[in-house]
């Protein structure tokens, strides 16, 4: 295993630090960081997600938050935004490295992915039925009108990312993670 100090396990550097959140790059990694992370997640976090899961993690957070409106466009879906790199185009060797440099991280999308499950339960019996109904409708309303709900979403994941800066700076201020 390489050591890419900075360029490995960022998640699990965030969510363990006790640093500010511009500095998680700069620090080796304790010997209890994914079991930190994993602790502040369930601890500090109503709503815990995935992006493969978005939907799922988005409806969950409508159930959570009692939000009216949570349709959204996909971003991808647009011809001018860049596309990610077909997973075909990613050598063996170069994905070897990539999880070999973040099994901390892939540990914590696992234990992410088993919030999500559990928040699915504590929802109830309704959810499925009720997550195909918000997609069919959600479905339809990015046929009808894609634009306007991508910039919306765009200006929801930047707002989002703003909250979750001052969050985690507002932990380490108060000494709480």
């Amino acid at each position: 295993t390489s050591n890419m100090s900075g360029a490995n396990n960022f998640h699990v550097r965030l969510l363990s630090a006790k640093h500010e959140f511009s500095s998680v790059d700069f620090f080796d990694l304790p010997a209890n960081a994914l079991e930190v992370a994993k602790k502040n997640l369930k601890e500090h976090f109503r709503v815990v997600g995935v992006v493969e899961r978005f939907a799922e993690t988005l409806f969950v957070a409508k159930h959570v938050f009692n939000f009216n409106n949570v349709y959204y466009g996909r971003r991808h879906d647009h011809p001018d935004s860049p596309q990610r790199l077909p997973d075909h185009k990613i050598s063996l060797e170069t994905r070897h490295i990539i999880e070999d440099n973040n099994q901390l991280d892939l540990a914590l999308y696992n234990y992410a992915n088993e919030l999500l499950d559990e928040s699915i339960k504590k929802y109830g019996d309704s959810f499925h039925k009720n997550f195909a109904r918000f997609n069919r409708i959600n479905n339809l309303l990015q046929q009808t009108h894609a634009i306007e709900f991508m910039e919306d979403a765009s200006n929801l994941i930047k707002k989002a990312h703003e909250l979750l800066k001052r969050f985690i700076n507002k932990l380490f201020a108060e000494n709480l993670i």
